[in-house]
């Protein structure tokens, strides 16, 4: 536990209103800590008035916390794959997505989730920044609620971007510094609208008809020869 490993040089502090102070601390790293990065918190929270509970009522307490990484220098390394990708189709899309670190330092990825229609045209997206922590797995899940008035197929990606270089933090707009991954687009089918439906429908018997005309002129044209 990287907790263990920081030493503040104040455990309390009083504060006047408007007031900060800075709190020093030491971080002590065992000899045989192992390579790569290791995390830490730091937590902050209003010591408790003991007289406020004595007079009853309801008592608010609130904390803040700093995520603290300590990176041991040696062969560190990023390695984040796209664990799931899934889409649940029915009145809306949920997509479920998971993403693996595999390396031994946290990294910045950038998602992006979009759906494509037959020409390539993005009718939805979504996405964003997000730290994945070393060894870990982290899920996101999104929802669309995508009524293709004609339906018709559409294709579902998924791609992750992040930093090449261990150890940088944030997702470089630079693209030949990214490792960019991405899975196979997952099919979706949506059935035409009920407009749509009524319109096809209108179409096919008016085509009926016409050629129906034409059949029986045709046939009258024949018999006057």
């Amino acid at each position: 536990n990287a907790g263990n490993w920081v030493k503040l040089a104040k455990n309390e502090v009083s504060l006047l209103p408007g007031e900060s102070m800075p709190v020093d601390f030491t971080v002590n790293v065992p000899d045989k800590a192992d390579v790569g990065e290791h995390n830490a918190c730091l937590v902050i929270q209003r010591k408790t008035d003991p007289t406020a509970a004595k007079q009853g009522g309801i008592q608010l307490q609130t904390r803040q916390a700093v995520r603290m990484a300590i990176t041991i220098p040696g062969n560190i390394h990023r390695d984040v794959t796209i664990d799931k990708f899934a889409v649940d189709n029915h009145s809306k899309q949920l997509y479920n997505i998971a993403i693996k670190n595999s390396g031994n330092v946290s990294a910045d990825v950038d998602v992006k989730l979009t759906v494509k229609d037959t020409l390539g045209n993005v009718v939805y997206k979504n996405g964003g920044e997000y730290a994945a922590i070393a060894e870990e797995v982290r899920q996101f899940r999104y929802e669309s609620n995508l009524r293709p008035f004609w339906g018709g197929k559409y294709k579902a990606e998924v791609s992750i971007a992040y930093n090449k270089k261990a150890g940088e933090w944030g997702v470089s707009k630079n693209q030949a510094d990214l490792t960019t991954k991405a899975v196979a687009p997952i099919e979706l089918f949506f059935w035409p609208s009920p407009g749509a439906w009524a319109i096809i429908a209108g179409v096919v018997a008016a085509s009926i008809l016409i050629i129906g005309w034409i059949v029986i002129a045709v046939k009258r044209k024949r018999k006057k020869h």
